[in-house]
């Protein structure tokens, strides 16, 4: 799969969205976060109104699903919405007949998923033997990838459990698998975790 187009998220297709073949098992009406590749894309005019709304087929690195666009929703993501663009989107699951589509409520670009969506990162520390040189490490991580994201740092300690402390405001972040590339080796795998 190195060359598909989707290869270099597939980091962010994994923390950031569901993966279309699970749809089937969500409920009718669900709200949803999917993003792929658009497949076929194809625009129609609501009989009444006149309004342009648009359909396509939405392909993550597995499988695919239809997607639709109503025209509130086209209008405003129509420079996003377009044959082989690389899309995010949240919508809602209709499951009404028998096939399964999205309806898009919102659509951006797919690189920016981490920018967008992630409203939290949590940093697992344990506070016993804490290396003097690791908040330093951790904290310009974190200024390297500027974003909206706050930063807790749940700080495990020998009698208190968890504590759970917040960064200020200068110190938000934008959790991209960079930031992810560059945490990972300092903190652990398991000791970073996003919240959307």
């Amino acid at each position: 799969l190195s060359g598909h187009p989707l290869s270099e998220y597939e980091w962010e297709l994994e923390h950031y969205v569901a993966p279309i073949h699970e749809l089937e098992e969500w409920p009718d009406g669900q709200e949803i976060r999917v993003a792929g590749l658009i497949r076929g894309f194809s625009k129609s005019a609501v009989k009444k109104t006149k309004e342009v709304y648009g359909r396509f087929v939405l392909e993550d690195l597995h499988s695919s699903v239809e997607a639709i666009a109503w025209p509130e929703a086209y209008q405003k993501y129509q420079a996003l919405l377009a044959k082989d663009k690389l899309v995010a989107l949240k919508g809602r699951l209709d499951k009404s007949g028998n096939r399964i589509q999205v309806i898009v409520g919102e659509a951006i670009p797919m690189n920016e998923m981490a920018a967008q969506w992630a409203k939290g990162i949590h940093l697992t520390l344990n506070v016993v033997g804490l290396d003097d040189h690791l908040l330093p490490k951790v904290k310009a991580i974190c200024e390297k990838y500027p974003g909206k994201a706050k930063v807790y740092f749940n700080m495990q300690t020998t009698h208190r459990g968890v504590m759970v402390v917040e960064a200020g405001p200068e110190l938000r972040v934008t959790p991209s698998s960079g930031f992810l590339r560059e945490m990972h080796p300092v903190l652990g795998e398991d000791s970073v975790e996003i919240e959307l």
